[in-house]
């Protein structure tokens, strides 16, 4: 979390090496306010992640953000969370 100000981060749910919602824990111990908003294509918001031991109301996820979508989509989304 370098680099800051950070207003909002935009994690994807599917990476190469890190799975998003672990990220997101990681983020939660360094900026436990900081608005997360998770984006996928294989998942929706009312699914639980296949396999996966972490739930995203569990780590702080905010947000959520169906993939594709728009700009006036992400838009919406962080205006509505930041």
């Amino acid at each position: 979390l370098a680099g800051g100000p950070w207003h909002a981060a935009l994690i994807d749910q599917q990476m190469p090496r890190l799975d998003g919602l672990q990220l997101i824990a990681e983020i939660r111990r360094r900026a436990p306010t900081l608005p997360v908003i998770l984006m996928s294509g294989a998942v929706r918001e009312s699914d639980p992640p296949e396999g996966e031991s972490l739930d995203p109301r569990e780590v702080g996820v905010h947000g959520f953000l169906p993939k594709p979508f728009t700009e006036s989509e992400l838009l919406g989304a962080l205006r509505h969370e930041i």
